[in-house]
C-alpha cells in the first residue's frame, strides 16, 4: 500500500524503544519530518553499543570513563583498515567496527593519560596524536597490535606542567592550543614533521606559535576549539569570538580575520561541517 507522510506529534508516538509501544493502527505510517524530509521517531534504529567496558576497583566498583573515541584509516600488511580508537580510564584501545572487544595498544604498562576527562587526538599519517591537557601521547599505527609512546616534539609546549588540550589537523601541519595558563596562544608544527615546535624566525614552514609572530599574534578570547575550515583555512573557535587563518602562513598570503565578535564556541567538539 502507498505510504502517506503526516507531520508527527509533538511529542512523537512513542517515549520507549522503536515500535514498543506504537499502535497496530499506526505500524503502517512512516512519520517524515516535513522541514528535512528524513523519517523520523519509532521507525529510525537506535544506537548499537559497541562496547561496554567492565567495572573494576572499589568498592564501589566503577566502570573506566570513556575519553575519546576517534576514527583512523591505515595499511597493515597491504590491506587497508578502518579502525576505531577508544581511549578509557586513561588508556588506548583499537577495535574494528565489525568487532566486540577493543585490543589494549602496547607499551602501557600503566596510563599514559589521564584516567578521567575528555582526550582529544587526530591521525597524521601512520600515526595518531593525543592530548589531555597533561601529557602528549602517540600512537603508532601501522602495525598488528598499534604502540604507544610519549610524543616528545611538542614537550615545549607547556606552562608549569600544563600542557595542551585541543588539537587539529591543518594540512600537513599539526595545530595545538587550550593551555589553561596561556588559552590565547596556538601553536602549528613544521610541515609533515609533527615533532618539530620550534619557530624560526622568516621560515613560514617551519613551526609556528601565536606569540613568536607579529604577523598573526594571540588573540583576545581564550582558544576553546580548533577548526579546519574551507579549503585550506583553519578557525579558531574563542569563548566568545571566532578568528579565522584563511591559509597556511607557507603560502604566503595567510591573514588572520575575525569573523565574529560576539559569536564563541562552547567547547573543542561542539560544531560540525555544514553542507557549504
Amino acid at each position: 500500500m502507498p505510504y502517506q507522510t503526516i507531520q508527527p506529534p509533538i511529542r512523537g508516538y512513542t517515549e520507549q524503544n522503536a515500535f514498543s509501544a506504537v499502535p497496530p493502527s499506526a505500524l503502517t505510517v512512516l512519520p517524515t519530518c516535513p522541514f528535512t524530509n528524513r523519517t523520523r521517531l519509532s521507525v529510525r534504529p537506535g544506537f548499537n553499543v559497541l562496547h561496554d567496558f567492565p567495572e573494576a576497583g572499589g568498592p564501589p566498583a566503577v566502570a573506566p570513563m570513556v575519553q575519546h573515541v576517534g576514527t583512523y584509516s591505515i595499511y597493515v600488511s597491504g590491506i587497508l583498515e578502518e579502525m576505531l580508537l577508544i581511549v578509557a580510564g586513561g588508556l588506548v584501545y583499537t577495535m574494528r567496527t565489525s568487532e566486540v572487544t577493543p585490543v589494549l595498544a602496547s607499551g602501557q604498562g600503566s596510563p599514559l593519560l589521564q584516567t578521567t576527562g575528555l582526550v582529544e587526538g587526530v591521525q597524521f599519517r601512520e600515526y595518531y596524536y593525543l592530548v589531555d591537557g597533561a601529557n602528549y601521547v602517540k600512537v603508532k599505527l601501522d602495525q598488528a597490535t598499534p604502540a604507544c609512546s610519549t610524543w616528545t616534539g611538542p614537550a615545549s609546549i607547556a606552562v608549569s606542567g600544563v600542557k595542551a588540550s585541543i588539537i587539529a589537523r591543518f594540512g600537513a601541519r599539526l595545530a595545538l592550543s587550550g593551555l589553561k595558563n596561556t588559552p590565547n596562544n596556538w601553536w602549528l608544527s613544521a610541515i609533515d614533521d609533527p615533532e618539530d615546535w620550534t619557530p624560526t624566525a622568516g621560515t613560514p614552514e617551519d613551526s609556528i606559535a601565536g606569540d613568536s609572530t607579529a604577523e598573526y599574534g594571540q588573540l583576545g578570547d581564550p582558544i576553546v576549539a580548533l577548526i579546519p575550515f574551507g579549503e585550506r583555512g583553519l578557525l579558531f573557535g574563542c569563548t566568545h569570538s571566532m578568528t579565522y587563518l584563511t591559509s597556511d602562513p607557507a603560502f604566503g598570503d595567510a591573514r588572520m580575520v575575525e569573523m565574529s565578535r560576539t559569536v564563541g564556541v562552547v567547547g573543542p567538539r561542539a560544531w560540525c561541517s555544514g553542507p557549504e
